[in-house]
């Protein structure tokens, strides 16, 4: 069901509105997944955009995407207890996604010029420093190193600074240690290798504490989203807390279940539809009883199965007599209601395991299992003996009288189903110039006998 089937919420946007230009400049992307922080002042949170661009045959449809407030997140990551001690985040061209000082951060980066984008390299007074920062972040993006540090100025201060990368995520976590604010400058020196230590550990944990509250479930999300393609619509991402990750895995679910559902009964639908084309393809659409095509299938496995069991079987053709002659002086549709009402008075003859057919305008043909020369044509005066005993009375009243001529022939072992046919039809053919109303049937070695 789509909840939004008769009311769905829509918004058009334009190149030239500056709100919009997020969705022009992810589009102009290409592919891919691309993250945008936001500050909303009304709300007073700080939110990253994840959007991804839809493809189609390398076209590009359009973008999805959802907001993950960072507000907790920065409280707990960025905003490290430790006095003289501060961490955040960058993208690759430096500019701040997250930091404790919402002022120092970049937000709209994707719609922003490099000019005018709020780099960390501006909060380093010296430029080597900038250049020296500048290619840390090129070597542990190339997976050169987990961790580099560096001794840098700014603000006035000396610091350590230590730079990690979040490959998946595309930023870097930078940690920045005033040496100044931890220890009395006298003792550095002899801790200087342990506070090389305590920095890469830091911007290791700031990486492992960013990966477990946002990428570890964004991949549980991922993952989701690729067992649903392989067509597994069971529940798949974690839903755990209540922020906007939490809520997009719990409405991922429900999504998925809906698919599983409605893909459940849309097999079943075409299960079913499916069955009943085949029905329609091997019956005929007036009597409901087989068609020529049906018939054939049913002679075939008859057959195999009379082989393997050493049973035999038989064939009995029925021609109803002086059928034209209904149909020009009842009408078509008189016709068609006789040839109904005949086969409802064949059917009781026959047994559940047995067969009958359309084969032409006028004529059946029945497949008899299981039996002998006797017993097939005991069954086919008994259907002869049903269609003469009384007029078929159609749905305005009047009467029609009604016989039919029936051939009869048992199925040789190597027969196929025109050879076996050919020996009823001949004994049929004896009926009608013999005057009608009556049964012949072909005994295996034997002259063509009339009974009845």
């Amino acid at each position: 069901d789509n909840t939004y089937e008769h009311n769905r919420l829509r918004c058009t946007v334009s190149p030239s509105a500056p709100q919009d230009a997020w969705y022009f400049k992810t589009r102009a992307l290409g592919k891919g997944c691309h993250l945008n922080v936001n500050r909303d002042e009304v709300l007073a949170v700080t939110k990253v955009w994840i959007n991804c661009i839809i493809q189609k045959d390398g076209k590009v449809l359009g973008l999805i995407g959802t907001g993950v407030d960072l507000t907790q997140f920065i409280k707990e990551v960025v905003e490290f207890p430790q006095t003289g001690v501060q961490s955040m985040f960058v993208d690759l061209q430096g500019a701040v996604q997250a930091h404790r000082d919402p002022r120092v951060v970049d937000f709209h980066s994707l719609t922003k010029d490099a000019t005018a984008k709020k780099t960390i390299f501006r909060l380093l007074d010296e430029e080597g420093d900038r250049k020296a920062l500048a290619g840390m972040m090129q070597r542990v993006a190339k997976g050169d190193a987990l961790v580099l540090s560096r001794f840098m100025q700014m603000d006035g201060h000396e610091v350590l600074v230590g730079v990690g990368f979040l490959d998946r995520l595309g930023w870097f976590n930078v940690t920045v240690m005033d040496v100044d604010a931890i220890i009395d400058r006298k003792l550095f020196a002899p801790i200087a290798g342990l506070m090389v230590a305590i920095l890469i550990a830091v911007a290791g944990l700031m990486t492992f504490l960013f990966k477990r509250k946002v990428l570890d479930r964004l991949a549980w999300v991922e993952h989701g989203v690729t067992r649903v393609r392989s067509g597994d619509f069971t529940a798949v991402a974690k839903e755990d807390g209540n922020d906007e990750i939490a809520r997009l895995s719990r409405a991922f679910n429900e999504m998925a279940q809906a698919v599983g559902d409605n893909t459940g009964r849309l097999e079943a639908m075409v299960r079913e539809r499916t069955q009943k084309l085949e029905e329609l393809a091997q019956h005929d659409p007036l009597t409901s009883v087989l068609n020529r095509r049906g018939f054939e299938e049913a002679f075939a496995r008859e057959r195999n199965r009379a082989q393997r069991n050493g049973k035999a079987c038989g064939l009995i053709i029925v021609d109803l007599d002086r059928f034209k002659l209904v149909n020009d002086d009842y009408g078509h549709r008189a016709g068609d209601e006789v040839l109904v009402a005949c086969v409802r008075r064949m059917l009781p003859a026959l047994r559940s395991y047995d067969a009958c057919a359309r084969w032409g305008g006028d004529e059946f043909i029945l497949l008899i299992s299981d039996c002998t020369a006797q017993s097939l044509a005991t069954i086919a005066n008994k259907i002869a003996a049903l269609l003469r005993e009384a007029p078929i009375v159609l749905s305005d009243g009047r009467a029609v009288p009604m016989t039919a001529s029936l051939g009869a022939a048992m199925a040789l072992p190597d027969d196929s189903l025109t050879d076996a046919a050919a020996r009823a039809d001949a004994g049929l053919y004896r009926v009608k110039h013999g005057g009608r109303d009556g049964v012949a049937i072909d005994e295996p070695g034997a002259m063509l006998r009339q009974v009845g």
